[in-house]
């Protein structure tokens, strides 16, 4: 069964770029690399960092004929040899390369996953196992996917990153993609999920983004159109994701209700940095990892002018931060969430935990003072000394990746650590069903997953562009977790009427963002689609 967006009625055609999510046939693009070569000597044997210790293969004449994908769509027919000072052999078989063994347009160890003996579009991924041994049971919590533009500038601090996930007992595979469009992304995350049981992917850098087109019918107040990107598509395995005007933007999506069996195969998060600032907070992750945040010990609520109305439940509720931190400090009066409030909070003391509730757009927030509109700009916030690790922020389309947005002057300011926003008109402004999975020790995305699973499917038009940015492994430190012993009872959420209420006016507002549309990210990033 399929559910549709409120007007728009959605199915993926074949000719559609989306088309080909659902096929089972990848892409070239996608590159598999170890980056931890001090580590895995003994298996490395595949990698470009390791070519010295394959002196065998590369003095025999034989031993490694790679061939050449000229058209990228190789059968078999119509290869050529590549030069042998461009190869890049290991000596697992010391004969003749075949397509089943090894494509250069794959550039490193492909394997024939689906037993037909040729590579089509590179149709399976054998991506670098763990550090050291491999899992056990061959079955590994994370996939870490990187754009192929920063992978050897981050080499270092991304191995540490794996080095301290295998202290947590967490076994994590590396996937290098260069270009590839989204349907062969999804294609690669649920490959990894069937055969290595990968629970969730962080993709780094600037990787493609699904887009989502919906309409919301008001009736006399009107039609309210909205397009924003769309991980939900990544997240969810399942068929039923389809363009049916086949203009490159999604339109329909399954039954998330009707899907009792797990609404969502996997967590995804982002890291959309360039190579400075991904370093740059994978060495901020590492420090939190060993001595915590360095911040206040506290938890912050601010919810602005336009959300005081008692109706609306957001005052004075603690969403169960209280069982997390000893000191829960609420700025939610006309006196005390005007601008130069909110940046003395957030500045000096700052706090670990942030939830707020004010209007935005993807790179700005409106801040009321009184009857006034005061702005800060994401740009604003970079410049500021930000002092806050984790974010809540229901802020419309404040986490629009596609662009530099709200979300990013939190994440890779010098003590960001992982945020919860949305892409489009909406927020997680009742967010009881994701703190929740962080009291019980749950990571930041698998408390993502667990919130869709509970609340998150409930309402596409709130919902569907609600996206994690930030290491998805990330826990809150052991002190905070003594708190696990104490629960509270959930604050309710609106209802189905409140929730529609709301949404109108924010429409009327004019909150869904124009900026930034479709039609300019795909301008912007041809290699992200055929």
């Amino acid at each position: 069964m399929r559910m549709r967006s409120m007007l728009a009625v959605l199915v993926l055609a074949a000719a559609s770029p989306l088309a080909a999510c659902d096929s089972g046939r990848g892409s070239d693009a996608d590159v598999d690399s170890d980056l931890d070569t001090d580590l895995d000597t003994d298996t490395d044997t595949d990698t470009d960092a390791d070519t010295d210790t394959d002196t065998d293969a590369d003095s025999d004449s034989d031993a490694c004929r790679l061939d050449q994908d000229l058209d990228g769509h190789v059968t078999g027919a119509d290869c050529e040899q590549v030069p042998r000072d461009q190869q890049d052999c290991d000596d697992s078989n010391p004969a003749v390369w075949t397509l089943a063994e090894d494509h250069a347009a794959c550039a490193r160890a492909c394997t024939d996953a689906d037993g037909d003996d040729l590579f089509v579009d590179c149709d399976a991924y054998d991506a670098p196992g763990s550090l050291g041994e491999d899992a056990d049971d061959g079955r590994y919590e994370l996939l870490i996917a990187v754009s192929s533009s920063i992978a050897s500038a981050i080499e270092e601090p991304l191995t540490q990153h794996r080095r301290d996930l295998l202290d947590e007992g967490a076994q994590s595979r590396v996937l290098i993609r260069s270009g590839g469009d989204i349907a062969s992304l999804k294609l690669a995350l649920r490959e990894q999920h069937e055969q290595f049981g990968i629970e969730g992917a962080l993709l780094v850098g600037t990787l493609p983004a699904a887009w989502y087109e919906m309409s919301s019918d008001f009736g006399p107040w009107g039609i309210f159109e909205e397009e924003f990107p769309c991980d939900l598509y990544l997240a969810d395995l399942d068929q039923g994701w389809e363009d049916t005007d086949e203009n490159g933007m999604l339109d329909t999506h399954p039954d998330f209700a009707a899907d009792t069996n797990g609404r969502l195969e996997l967590f995804v998060s982002r890291l959309p940095g360039d190579a400075v600032q991904v370093g740059a907070y994978l060495d901020r992750a590492h420090e939190f990892r060993q001595n915590g945040s360095g911040l206040s010990r506290t938890a912050v609520c601010f919810i602005d002018d336009d959300w005081h109305d008692p109706a609306y439940r957001v005052i004075d509720q603690t969403w169960r931060l209280d069982e997390l931190y000893s000191g829960v400090n609420h700025y939610q009066t006309v006196e005390d969430t005007d601008k130069d409030d909110y940046l003395q909070i957030v500045t000096d003391p700052g706090a670990e935990f942030i939830y707020q509730v004010i209007h935005s757009d993807q790179a700005r927030l409106d801040i009321y003072e009184g009857d006034q509109r005061t702005f800060l700009t994401a740009q604003d916030l970079m410049e500021e000394d930000l002092r806050t690790g984790f974010h809540i922020l229901n802020n419309c389309s404040g986490s629009k990746f596609t662009d530099t947005c709200i979300a990013h002057a939190y994440l890779f300011s010098d003590s960001g650590l992982a945020t919860l926003g949305t892409t489009k008109v909406g927020g997680v402004i009742y967010p009881t069903w994701f703190t929740g999975p962080l009291l019980e020790g749950k990571s930041w995305g698998e408390a993502f997953r667990q919130w869709f699973e509970d609340d998150g499917f409930s309402d596409e038009a709130w919902f569907l562009g609600i996206v994690i940015l930030g290491d998805p492994m990330l826990r809150l430190t052991d002190d905070t977790a003594l708190a696990l012993q104490r629960r509270a009872s959930e604050t309710p959420g609106p209802s189905v009427e409140l929730r529609r209420k709301l949404l109108l006016r924010l429409f009327l507002q004019g909150r869904g963002s124009t900026r930034g549309g479709f039609a300019e990210y795909r301008a912007r990033h041809p290699e992200f689609f055929r």
